[in-house]
């Protein structure tokens, strides 16, 4: 099912490419119509990497083991579920911190410098999520971002 979703999204991108390079006012979101799948899915992607981004932050703070236990439950429940509606070159990624956070709190070392580098790579993937095309009447670009 991944695999299907994969190389529609691929097909449908090239198509879209393919067809600005002779008419470039060409609207990818009229070709094809899942719009609002897409929207609906980039909506949860959001809401799910914000709610993540929160219990990363409560981690850091607090750093009590209940807390980090959380924090390695919604870090595998992220990556079983809203995680296929990121780009797939994200996965690895995403899966390569938190393995490195999850064995860190498993083994009871210092997860603090590894949640702050998660964190960072969430913030980074958040912003990145906020600037698709389905999504720009929900976050308008105002160009503050790249101030900051």
């Amino acid at each position: 099912m991944h695999a299907h979703g994969l190389l529609t999204n691929c097909f449908q991108q090239s198509t879209i490419t393919l067809l600005q390079v002779f008419k470039p006012n060409v609207d990818g979101a009229k070709l094809f119509n899942d719009v609002e799948l897409r929207l609906e899915q980039s909506l949860v992607l959001c809401k799910d990497l914000s709610s993540l981004m929160r219990f990363v932050r409560l981690a850091q703070a607090k750093g009590d083991p209940d807390v980090l236990r959380s924090v390695t439950a919604r870090i595998l429940e992220f990556r079983d579920g809203s995680m296929q509606y990121l780009m797939y070159k994200d996965w690895r990624g995403y899966e390569s911190l938190a393995l490195e956070v999850i064995t860190a709190i498993e083994n009871n070392l210092d997860p603090k410098p590894l949640l702050h580098r998660f964190i960072c790579y969430l913030e980074v993937l958040y912003g990145h999520v906020k600037m698709r095309a389905v999504l720009a009447d929900e976050f308008p670009y105002s160009g503050k971002e790249q101030e900051q």
